[in-house]
């Protein structure tokens, strides 16, 4: 009997923490001013989209895809102008690209293990 609720309580844990049962998540913080910032983020299928809502209505957007060694991000602010991060990883390496609004861009490639 106590095998079979040790096993009930881990599939339990299993399903509250599984991507699909946290597909979606919003968070609403408040500051010691009163004032609120809401943030709504979904996720599946090697995507996420965080969007984010400041107490003016003004919205920041965030859209991750993610596989296969390779993860990008593109924010766009509220006033349209976006900001792009590829970074790719395997065999010890990690090289990350920012592109700004104005288009210039930055790499960092990074080495680990011996």
């Amino acid at each position: 009997m106590k095998s079979l609720l040790s096993l009930s309580l881990i599939g339990l844990t299993l399903t509250a923490f599984s991507p699909s049962a946290l597909a979606g998540q919003t968070t609403t913080r408040t500051g010691h001013n009163g004032r609120t910032q809401t943030t709504n983020r979904t996720y599946g299928n090697g995507a996420q989209t965080t969007t984010r809502t400041g107490y003016n209505g003004r919205n920041q957007t965030t859209n991750r895809t993610y596989g296969n060694g390779a993860q990008t991000t593109t924010r766009t602010g509220a006033n349209g102008r976006t900001q792009a991060t590829n970074r790719t990883y395997g065999d010890g390496v990690q090289s990350t690209t920012r592109t700004g609004a104005n288009g210039r861009t930055q790499t960092t490639n990074r080495t680990f293990g011996n």
